[in-house]
């Protein structure tokens, strides 16, 4: 694995610990897009049903992360997490590359523009927002994915006894 963390946040959390942190934080916004979905009409480009059941897939996986993360076993649990979530950046991604080539390409002088104060500032601040976003979301890809490893490389190891916990049967 090329991009492996060791630690979540800068050396200050383990990598359960920082699972834990993000599940927590994940399922907490998903509840709230779920709520906010369920209560409101919704005109996007999906349907309010499709972003519900999106929704409901997240809070699933999350739940998922945060009993793998609790329990310190279970790996597989985290799949379903990192595979949604690998396809929600890739689909933002996505989305950029679509907005960069219907633009012909313009859409970076719009972005240099916007930096400096031409654009509004609305919109400057939602581009901010959501590249920040962005960012955060592939670390906490990365932290979850680094997890896994490690979960899976503690399953793979032999199991080591303490040498006071091995009783010895005395014989008369």
């Amino acid at each position: 694995m090329c991009c492996k963390l060791n630690r979540c946040c800068c050396c200050s959390f383990s990598l359960q610990t920082g699972t834990k942190v993000i599940s927590n934080v994940y399922l907490l916004v998903e509840v709230i897009a779920i709520t906010y979905l369920g209560i409101s009409e919704f005109s996007g480009l999906f349907s309010s049903t499709d972003l519900v059941t999106i929704v409901a897939l997240a809070i699933f996986s999350t739940i998922l992360v945060l009993i793998a993360a609790s329990k310190e076993s279970k790996a597989s649990f985290l799949m379903p997490w990192l595979f949604l979530f690998a396809i929600l950046i890739l689909g933002w991604f996505g989305y950029l590359t679509c907005i960069i080539i219907h633009t012909g390409g313009h859409a970076v002088i719009i972005y240099s523009a916007m930096l400096i104060g031409m654009a509004g500032v609305e919109f400057a601040i939602t581009t901010l927002a959501c590249t920040i976003g962005t960012m955060l979301a592939i670390y906490n890809w990365m932290v979850v994915y680094s997890y896994y490893h490690q979960l899976l490389e503690k399953k793979d190891q032999p199991f080591e006894e303490d040498a006071d916990s091995i009783s010895y049967i005395k014989y008369p």
